[in-house]
């Protein structure tokens, strides 16, 4: 649980960073794949982002499915990719 906690964590500041002013509704939808538990998606405000728990990341993304930012927490919850 407290890895979630430090991804929801994570996600609303990624979304704060890039425009997200309606943080605290973010709506949170687990990921299945296969019949498996792969992750979280968490979208609000125009924004989007997904967690994937095997490959560690978490993936922001526009309203248009444009990648914006990837970060790794488990490394180091400061690193982040800027895409443009």
């Amino acid at each position: 649980m407290q890895q979630l906690d430090t991804i929801r964590s994570l996600v609303r500041d990624l979304m704060r960073r890039h425009g997200g002013r309606e943080i605290d509704h973010i709506q949170e939808t687990i990921l299945v794949r296969g019949g498996f538990y792969c992750g979280r998606r968490f979208s609000g405000d125009g924004l989007r982002a997904v967690w994937f728990a095997e490959e560690g990341q978490v993936k922001l993304y526009d309203a248009a499915g444009q990648t914006i930012e990837v970060c790794t927490p488990g490394r180091d919850a400061r690193i982040h990719q800027r895409v443009a």
